[in-house]
Formats: C-alpha cells, structure tokens, sequence
C-alpha cells in the first residue's frame, strides 16, 4: 500500500511538471466591427515586417556562432589578468595550501558510563 501512494505521488508530481511546460491557448482574433455598408467598411492593413539593418543580421548570425568573439580591448583585458594572475601567484609563493584534517586518524571520544547506560 505504502508503495502505491509512492508512486501516485512520485507520477503526479512528474506529470504536473511537465504538463506546466505547456504553452498557453493561442488568443482568440476580436470579430470585426459590423458596418451598415461592407463596401465601405475599412480595409484591414497588412502588418508590417520589422525593418531588420545589416547590424541586426550580423548580430544575429553572431548570436548563433560558436565562434568567441574580440573586440579592440580583448588583447588588454587578457594581459592585465594574466599579470594579476601572475601577482596572485607571487604572492602565495612559499605558502602552503590550506589543507583539511587527516579524519582518518582522528579516534572518537571515550565512551563515559553515563552515555553507555542510556
């Protein structure tokens, strides 16, 4: 019994979240207005396309390149932290790392008469 409500709930829980990802309903178009005469009802506008520039279309190729990209600073940026890297480096010299306690070693506390009676 204990195993079934497990899985109920383990299966509602995985349902519910992927029944979440669901993308809402697609909103309804609102009905044109009705006129006394369609002839000189208003004619609907097509939508207009975005206008997308060159600098746009290279940005989105750029998006989807694998390629890293560089700009007229990178080289600097990558020099001054090589050098604080190097300062960081100069600085521990002769420093040991931190290092943790050899738990192996360590032994429990004696057992007291008044902890083994418990």
């Amino acid at each position: 019994m204990q195993r079934m409500t497990i899985l109920a709930m383990a299966l509602t829980l995985a349902g519910g979240s992927a029944l979440a990802q669901v993308a809402p309903p697609a909103a309804k178009p609102a009905a044109a207005p009705v006129t006394a005469n369609p002839a000189h009802a208003a004619q609907p506008k097509p939508a207009a396309a975005p206008a997308s520039t060159p600098e746009q279309r290279s940005a989105a190729a750029l998006a989807l390149s694998h390629e890293p990209t560089f700009d007229e600073d990178t080289a600097q940026r990558i020099k001054e932290a090589a050098l604080s890297y190097s300062d960081i480096a100069v600085l521990a010299a002769g420093r040991p790392y931190p290092t943790t306690p050899n738990l192996r070693s360590a032994r429990p506390p004696p057992m007291t008469t008044s902890c083994a009676s418990g």
